[in-house]
């Protein structure tokens, strides 16, 4: 099983899920999203995750701890994170 830091620099490197990932509007889908490929975080801490990640202050501690309800707003987040490593990568 996956951590979620795991996952999270298997979707930098994954045009797939990216896409996945756009679609992605709520708690539940997220869960569904990290089910899906075996990924041990749950949406709470996956949304704290990417949210930590676009702010420039995630590690693994911080990914394998983080805690909470759902990012405040998940879409803004996710669009956040996922141009952050289109930037990077140029993935898409």
């Amino acid at each position: 099983m996956k951590t979620i830091e795991e996952f999270i620099k298997e979707i930098e490197g994954s045009e797939a899920l990216q896409k996945e990932l756009e679609v992605i509007e709520d708690k539940d889908a997220a869960a569904a999203f990290l089910k899906k490929y075996d990924c041990g975080g749950t949406a709470e801490e996956f949304g704290k995750a990417l949210k930590a990640l676009n702010e420039g202050e995630i590690g693994d501690d911080a990914a394998e701890s983080a805690a909470g309800g759902w990012i405040i707003d998940p879409k803004n987040t996710r669009d956040s994170f996922l141009k952050s490593i289109r930037g990077k990568n140029r993935v898409l």
